[in-house]
């Protein structure tokens, strides 16, 4: 599972790994994945995320993955017109970049949890209650 973290880049954590031209139709919010960033992604045991530009006009992302998470105090923030952009200028053209941003990566894991559950005095309390209901609904009658 990825969440999108906008108008941030972590230079510092780039792996030597991404991809250009990657398609993201609708880009970020949308509901869609870079799905080819997420599969380079899912086979690197190390890989954390990627941070990613987005060009609208194309409907494309180049991504590159990061050792670590994306988070603000670590990370340059500020949108494609604040220094969240400055490392990418190295790497594309900013003419056509809309979105700047991270996907930082998180594992679902699920566990079996083995217990005993003993419903009986929820029964009595929820037989109780409805004993009660049921008179006051026939008291309530003509």
């Amino acid at each position: 599972v990825y969440g999108v973290v906008d108008d941030i880049s972590c230079p510092h954590l780039w792996i030597e790994s991404g991809l250009k031209g990657v398609e993201w139709l609708g880009g970020p919010g949308s509901g869609t994945s870079p799905t080819a960033c997420l599969k380079l992604c899912n086979q690197r045991p190390h890989c954390q995320g990627f941070d990613f530009v987005y060009r609208e006009s194309s409907q494309t992302a180049d991504c590159v993955l990061r050792s670590g998470r994306a988070e603000d105090e670590e990370c340059n923030v500020g949108g494609v017109e604040g220094a969240a952009m400055d490392p990418w200028l190295q790497i594309v053209s900013s003419k056509l970049v809309t979105k700047v941003g991270a996907a930082n990566r998180y594992e679902l894991i699920e566990k079996m949890v083995e217990r005993q559950m003993n419903c009986s005095e929820w029964r009595e309390e929820l037989a109780e209650k409805i004993r009660k209901a049921e008179i006051t609904s026939l008291q309530d009658l003509p």
